[in-house]
């Protein structure tokens, strides 16, 4: 029972899972601007544009803002299993120091951006309801600071809309080196298992909790501890493909080019048209990160098209900018909004939006992101010092001699 349960972990794959694979930051990248494109069309959907615009929706990729979450949410998982697996795996004040610079601090300061902006300009008329989710009113200390601890039950559409997934980021990272235990230690059906498991159990919390009743705040049901509950098991599943990965990509190039092309219908169907599918919605961003997966698998087979593709270098850029851009596209777009309202249409206003979200992206990048990484290393690379034992330090002077 045990060898059927428990798979135990493999030096032979340590070495290789140091490497760091810039298709995953393309995938990333792509992802990124996919809610960046949703989030405009949302806007110009509610300002009775032309017809054919209905229909960009349906575009497979081009505007899967949910799935794209869900696609950074399994990415999420594979990047941060790759050091679990290594002969010397970070310790756990060290990787959370790492982690709370890399994204809490950048969230802060677009946080910071977002509020000094709705403070200006809360309240004026721009283009669509979608778009007064926020700045509805001035910013509030008690609301700013429920923003900063993610506590409680608040309004995380009041300033900058997509922070709400990087809720379900920061808790998830706090606890993952103990939920990744649960793909390096067990077989990867047993730990599927679980992650499935986990999507059931947040359905049932749902289902016997008190309802919400707080009209008019939608942003409050998107951060609920039931929807991380969820999200713990596609984390897990990014962790299982990190910790399979040599596996499954042998596999994946043994199979013909149709079987290959088959399968990717199939994700994409899973990751974009869950819902045409019929599949139950407390499982759609399930199968999501499910699709999401295949995408992953099949940008590491080695010489393959897709990894080509996001081996190109704009994409490798739009990758490296990809938490940026998601931070700060909003505000740029609320802003816009405000300064064309009833001057042009909504629809070539695309063009500007864009330049300006990557231009943004772009500085936002150099100017807090890369700091706030290069001080999440140096302070991991402190603490490392000190909790090294003396025997261990010894040790490394005379490695370094």
């Amino acid at each position: 029972m045990r060898h059927l349960l428990f798979d135990p972990f493999r030096n032979e794959q340590q070495a290789q899972d140091r490497i760091h694979l810039v298709e995953l930051d393309s995938l990333r990248g792509l992802a990124a601007m996919s809610v960046v494109l949703l989030h405009f069309l949302e806007g110009w959907l509610q300002t009775a544009p032309p017809e054919y615009v209905k229909y960009v929706v349906y575009i497979p990729l081009l505007t899967s803002g949910t799935a794209a979450v869900m696609m950074f949410f399994v990415l999420s998982g594979f990047v941060l299993t790759l050091p679990q697996m290594t002969a010397e795996p970070p310790g756990y004040a060290a990787y959370a120091i790492r982690r709370v610079c890399r994204i809490y601090l950048p969230y802060l300061a677009a946080l910071a951006f977002a509020a000094l902006c709705c403070w200006r300009y809360h309240g004026m008329e721009m283009y669509g309801e979608g778009f007064k989710l926020s700045w509805r009113e001035a910013p509030s200390l008690p609301l700013m600071a429920q923003h900063i601890a993610f506590l409680g039950r608040y309004d995380v559409y009041a300033y900058n809309t997509p922070v709400w997934s990087l809720v379900h980021e920061m808790r998830i990272s706090l606890i993952f080196p103990l939920l990744c235990l649960v793909s390096l230690r067990l077989r990867p059906w047993v730990a599927f298992l679980i992650a499935l498991s986990l999507q059931v159990a947040a359905r049932l919390i749902d289902r016997f909790s008190a309802p919400y009743t707080g009209a008019g705040y939608p942003g409050v049901p998107s951060i609920f501890w039931s929807l991380t509950i969820a999200f713990c098991g596609i984390f897990l599943v990014g962790s299982i493909l990190a910790r399979h990965r040599t596996t499954i990509v042998a596999r994946l190039e043994r199979l013909p080019s149709w079987l290959l092309n088959v399968l990717l219908v199939v994700s994409l169907g899973l990751y974009q048209y869950n819902a045409a599918l019929h599949i139950p919605r407390f499982l759609r961003d399930f199968t999501a990160g499910l699709g999401a997966a295949y995408f992953i698998m099949l940008a590491l087979v080695p010489g393959g098209w897709l990894s080509r593709t996001l081996r190109l270098r704009p994409l490798r850029w739009l990758g490296k900018v990809s938490y940026s851009l998601y931070l700060i596209h909003m505000p740029i777009l609320m802003l816009l909004a405000i300064v064309l309202y009833g001057k042009v249409s909504p629809g070539p206003s695309v063009v500007p939006f864009v330049m300006l979200s990557l231009l943004a992206a772009a500085a936002f990048h150099r100017w807090v992101e890369m700091p706030s990484m290069r001080l999440g290393r140096t302070l991991a690379q402190m603490v490392d010092r000190r909790s090294k034992s003396p025997a261990k330090k010894e040790a490394d002077a005379v490695n370094a001699t």
